[in-house]
C-alpha cells in the first residue's frame, strides 16, 4: 500500500492578511503498486499530450483552468482513494492542539496537522509506505519524520506503517495528485463555487473519509 501526503493553505495566523482560513492535509491512498503505477502513467501521458517537459509539475494553485480540468478528467476514473484532515485556524478552533501562542503556528501547526491526518487513517494503512511532500529545509524534514515516528509508534498494531519519508513533489505525479485534492477541498471549504463543482464532479467518488478539527473536536464524515 502507498500513501501520498500533501497540504493546502498556510500555517500562519488566520488574522494576518493573505493567510488562509483552513489548513488542509490530503492523503491519497493506493492499495497496491499496480494501481499507483496506473495513475502515475496516466498523469505522465497527460503531460506528454500537453507538450510539457518531463520537469513540468501539475500544481493546482499555479495551473491554468484548462490544465486543471484536463488533469481532473484524467484522474476521475483512476483507482485511488483519499482522506482529508482540515483544521479551522480560528484561535478558538485551535483549542486542543497544544498551540497556545500564535508564535507556535507555522511548523508546529504543520506537524500537528500531518500527524492527525495520518492518525485518522493509520488503521487502514496496512504495511504502507507513506510519502510526504517535502516542506522546509533538511533539518525540518528530519524533525518532522522523527516527530511522526515517535507519535505514531505502536509495535502491537496489526496495521502498521512500514516507512515514512519525504519527496519533492516535482518528481512525483502522485504527490501532484495529492496537491490537487488538497487544493480543491481547501477552496471548497471556503465556499468557492468552482472548486465545489470540481469536488462533486471529479473527486467525491474517491473520498473515503474527512475530519474537520474545530474547537478541540473532530467532526468525521
Amino acid at each position: 500500500m502507498l500513501a501520498f501526503v500533501d497540504e493546502s493553505g498556510n500555517t500562519g495566523d488566520k488574522a494576518l492578511v493573505g493567510s488562509s482560513d483552513y489548513f488542509v492535509v490530503a492523503i491519497v491512498v493506493f492499495q497496491n503498486d499496480e494501481d499507483a503505477f496506473t495513475c502515475s502513467s496516466a498523469i505522465e501521458q497527460l503531460r506528454h499530450e500537453h507538450s510539457r517537459p518531463a520537469s513540468y509539475e501539475f500544481h493546482y494553485a499555479e495551473n491554468s483552468l484548462k490544465v486543471k480540468e484536463a488533469f481532473l478528467r484524467r484522474v476521475a476514473a483512476l483507482p485511488f482513494s483519499y482522506y482529508i484532515f482540515a483544521i479551522d485556524k480560528d484561535p478558538v478552533s485551535l483549542i486542543g492542539t497544544g498551540l497556545h501562542r500564535r508564535s507556535q503556528y507555522g511548523k508546529e501547526l504543520y506537524k500537528f496537522s500531518v500527524l492527525k491526518a495520518i492518525e485518522s487513517v493509520e488503521p487502514y494503512l496496512r504495511d504502507a509506505n507513506v510519502i510526504i511532500d517535502e516542506s522546509g529545509g533538511r533539518n525540518f524534514r528530519r524533525e518532522l519524520i522523527t516527530y511522526l515516528r515517535q507519535n505514531l509508534r505502536d509495535e502491537t498494531a496489526e496495521n502498521s506503517i512500514k516507512r515514512i519519508r519525504t519527496q519533492d513533489s516535482k518528481g512525483s505525479n502522485l504527490l501532484q495528485l495529492a496537491d490537487y485534492v488538497a487544493g480543491i477541498v481547501n477552496r471548497s471549504l471556503q465556499g468557492k463555487q468552482r472548486e465545489s463543482n470540481f469536488l462533486r464532479r471529479y473527486l467525491m467518488p474517491h473520498e473515503a473519509g474527512r475530519r474537520l478539527w474545530a474547537g478541540g473536536n473532530t467532526n468525521d464524515d
